[in-house]
């Protein structure tokens, strides 16, 4: 963990990977710059903590343009991430813990991915108690109860699981 930490503030520091601030504070930016400047942090210690380089497709991950712009990441028009499309992109590692830093977050899948641990409550609790975010997940980290009778899984965590195989 420290040494993604270190990974994220090194990134995260070094100007050149921002192309938004090359010629100082962007004046014209539609959004807040300190909370893009967390979204990103967020996203780069998600790549990090998931071997992103591995990924299936990673365009623009971790490079210097708007992370907007980067694959699987939709924002809103003020440049606040309001989806992550991440299904079987080869996400290996643990489940990231602080995607709840992404208030605007509305949609995230991640399915058939080889990603272990659970969803954390913070984001289980948006997903299930009606706050608008809807989550796709494996059963290896969406702890909604399976019904043995149906074979399918009741509402919970997830809005839907996908039976994992790894």
């Amino acid at each position: 963990a420290d040494e993604t930490e270190k990974a994220v503030c090194h990134y995260m520091t070094e100007l050149n990977n921002h192309e938004l601030l090359y010629a100082g504070y962007p004046l014209s930016f539609g959004g807040d710059v300190w909370s893009w400047l967390k979204e990103r942090a967020t996203l780069v210690r998600l790549y990090t903590n998931t071997t992103g380089a591995d990924w299936t497709s990673s365009v623009g991950w971790a490079g210097n343009t708007d992370h907007c712009t980067w694959e699987g990441v939709t924002c809103s028009t003020d440049f606040q991430v309001t989806e992550l499309a991440l299904a079987e992109n080869n996400l290996v590692g643990a489940y990231p813990t602080d995607l709840n830093s992404l208030p605007l977050l509305a949609s995230v899948s991640t399915s058939k991915n080889n990603m272990v641990g659970l969803i954390p409550y913070d984001l289980w609790i948006r997903s299930s108690g009606q706050q608008g975010l809807n989550s796709h997940g494996d059963s290896q980290n969406c702890p909604n109860i399976l019904d043995t009778t149906t074979g399918t899984y009741l509402d919970g965590c997830c809005d839907t699981v996908e039976v994992s195989t790894s």
